[in-house]
């Protein structure tokens, strides 16, 4: 990843959000170890990639726990092995995401678009999943216990080994989805 991504398109919607810190792009651009090494001499700071376009990007084993991603561009991003613990997804687009073995526990991505994103051995314990597309995803041996898919699209989905306990999926959509091996003890289920 070393300085060969350029950020692009990163601009408010409308001049009424907020937009991606400038200074927190330009490290990330420099790749994970940069990233990680400034997140660890900077542990109070308040991180913002708001509405920022990293789509395509390689942020293979990136620190991105607690930072504000809403409503940005991740379609075709490589996030495996990446901590995403209680950041804010809301509103982003992962279409087409590889994020095998990442931390998304607790992660805000509500209405977020995961359509055909590969989620192998993702955890998304208490992930709050409120009216997202997974519509074609992959999850394998993922964790999704406590999560709330409530209105969550599921058509297409790929479910192997994955871990349900007490996800709440009420109203989520489920059209030929597919479970294989899928732990369903206590769902709140209530399906469209």
């Amino acid at each position: 990843m070393g300085g060969m991504w350029v950020p692009r398109n990163v601009k408010a919607k409308a001049g009424k959000y907020k937009m991606a810190n400038r200074q927190q792009l330009d490290i990330l651009q420099k790749g994970s170890t940069a990233w990680n090494r400034w997140r660890q001499t900077h542990r109070g700071a308040r991180l913002s990639l708001r509405l920022a376009d990293l789509s395509g990007t390689d942020l293979a084993g990136v620190n991105l726990s607690d930072i504000n991603l809403h409503e940005a561009d991740l379609k075709d991003t490589n996030l495996s092995g990446a901590n995403l613990r209680r950041a804010d997804l809301s509103g982003a687009m992962l279409i087409w995401t590889y994020a095998n073995g990442a931390d998304l526990s607790g992660a805000d991505l509500r209405g977020a678009d995961l359509s055909g994103a590969d989620l192998s051995e993702v955890n998304l314990a208490q992930a709050n999943l409120r009216g997202a597309s997974l519509c074609g995803a992959y999850l394998k041996g993922s964790d999704l216990s406590g999560a709330d898919l409530s209105g969550a699209n599921l058509n297409d989905a790929v479910l192997i080994k994955v871990n349900l306990q007490g996800a709440k999926l009420e109203g989520a959509s489920l059209k030929k989805a597919r479970f294989v091996e899928t732990k369903l003890i206590q769902p709140e289920l209530t399906l469209v």
